[in-house]
């Protein structure tokens, strides 16, 4: 990961705090189920099964977050969320902080100088617009 963010490759960061945004509440599950497809039966099977296995980790009071799905829709509409572009590190050398993806929200890191910010890192999501995009993509496989 080290390598990956200390790289001049231009990033995209969709971390946990943007992506348990992404939240199945029953009103999208119902949406889903209104499709006549078995894609959507299996998409809403699925939800419930993830709600369940989910439930002790990712699951908010509105459903299971839909984190892997982030990505993808930032690429197809970067209009999904709002990012920022801020610094990111990987902790390698701290005793309890090893492997850390550290963020620099506040432009105080403590390196000898400042570093400049290399990663767009995504904050807030456009539910409606993500939840259109997946719905919209359920439908259309036929």
């Amino acid at each position: 990961a080290k390598i990956v963010f200390d790289s001049a490759v231009p990033k995209v960061l969709c971390g946990l705090d943007l992506t348990r945004q992404a939240t199945a509440d029953p009103e999208i599950i119902d949406r889903i189920r209104q499709i006549p497809t078995r894609l959507a039966g299996f998409v809403v099977d699925f939800l419930g099964f993830y709600k369940q296995m989910a439930a002790h980790r990712s699951a908010t009071k509105r459903g299971p977050a839909i984190n892997d799905a982030c990505c993808t829709a930032y690429l197809i509409n970067p209009a999904v969320f709002t990012a920022t572009m801020r610094r990111v590190d990987i902790e390698t050398k701290g005793e309890f902080t090893y492997g850390m993806t550290c963020i620099d929200v506040y432009r105080m890191n403590s390196g000898k100088e400042l570093l400049p910010p290399n990663v767009l890192v995504g904050e807030t999501l456009d539910y409606d617009l993500f939840w259109e995009m997946m719905v919209d993509a359920i439908a259309s496989f036929r």
